[in-house]
């Protein structure tokens, strides 16, 4: 079980963040519910910039890599549906007023589209994935063959989302480049860690393990970095369970390959999961349904976007049949270091 942590020596992976900046970027709600992210006073002598993050993972980043050099405010809060939010009148005048806007782009805050589509006419809006090689955003059905937006589920893709961060902040206060460029490799550390330790969670799993079934979104994202073998469930298909041929053939399939869990969330109604695992039963298998997990990002504002993903992926590879035994005393040594 190998850790690139453990490989690379600290000051090899501070080198390795910075060298990854990329010289330049592309150019009942009427109260105030945007959130303010707090950092540390303004130092002395310089005016924070004011961004507005349309996500809390987003709103995280900005407030890890700008410190005490901006004034954080978050439109959808965390645990919101990030693809039915609408704004409110504060959410307008905050977008309105801001210096940056910083979206995650590809359609995900659609139902902000009319403000973002303000923010960029006016050169204000950065797309956090608008730097990402097209070949490595993945296609959905849930988005009528388009990008799937959850590119965080594939950190290493929010690493270079979070170069197109600092290099809009740099833009704007271009002497600042050394400020941003030491949080910003410690932003790039703690991504580096998260990522390794995902791929540390999904080496827990045999290769007939590694088969996931769910209606998450995103989770194409997931299965590509940990080499799941994947059945992502759209609306249309799970509406088709109240067909009995489809769900015999679902059971069917859960069966052969001896899958202990799937991953259906709220939206999914009770009766159609409670008749595919009693298909599974008559087939003498016992299958779980595991939920509470939070792909679309943190569930709360008390919670990160690395402990989110983290805790998302135990939970998964646990369901599938993991032991994390030895995994989790090899951390405690690491974090004892």
């Amino acid at each position: 079980m190998s850790s690139l942590l453990r490989s690379l020596p600290l000051l090899a992976l501070l080198l390795l963040a910075l060298s990854c900046v990329d010289a330049g970027g592309d150019s009942g709600r009427d109260t105030a519910h945007a959130a303010i992210v707090d950092n540390e006073p303004a130092a002395a002598g310089g005016t924070p910039m004011n961004v507005v993050c349309t996500t809390a993972m987003i709103a995280e980043m900005a407030s890890a890599i700008g410190g005490e050099h901006v004034n954080v405010q978050l439109i959808i809060p965390a645990g919101s549906d990030s693809h039915a939010f609408v704004a409110s009148a504060a959410d307008r005048q905050a977008m309105a007023a801001a210096t940056l806007v910083f979206a995650n782009g590809l359609g995900l805050e659609a139902g902000l589209a009319p403000e973002l589509e303000q923010a960029r006419q006016s050169g204000r809006l950065v797309e956090l994935t608008r730097d990402i090689d097209n070949d490595r955003l993945l296609t959905s059905s849930a988005y009528g063959g388009q990008p799937d937006p959850h590119v965080w589920l594939n950190v290493e893709l929010w690493r270079k989302a979070a170069d197109t961060l600092r290099n809009a902040l740099l833009e704007q206060e271009p002497a600042l480049d050394g400020y941003f460029a030491t949080r910003y490799a410690d932003y790039y550390m703690d991504l580096m860690q998260l990522d390794t330790r995902l791929l540390d969670l999904g080496s827990s799993l045999t290769d007939s393990q590694r088969v996931l079934v769910t209606n998450l979104h995103g989770s194409n994202y997931l299965a590509s970095t940990q080499r799941f073998e994947l059945m992502a469930l759209t609306t249309g298909d799970i509406a088709e369970l109240d067909k009995p041929q489809k769900l015999e053939g679902l059971a069917d399939y859960l069966v052969e390959r001896k899958v202990p869990s799937v991953f259906l969330d709220g939206n999914v109604p009770a009766e159609r999961i409670a008749a595919l695992q009693d298909a599974c039963r008559k087939r003498g298998l016992k299958l779980a349904n595991t939920t509470g997990l939070n792909l679309d990002g943190p569930p709360d504002a008390q919670t990160t976007f690395h402990e989110s993903l983290l805790t998302d992926m135990r939970s998964i590879v646990t369901a599938l049949g993991a032991d994390l035994t030895l995994l989790d005393k090899v951390w405690q040594e690491e974090d004892a270091q």
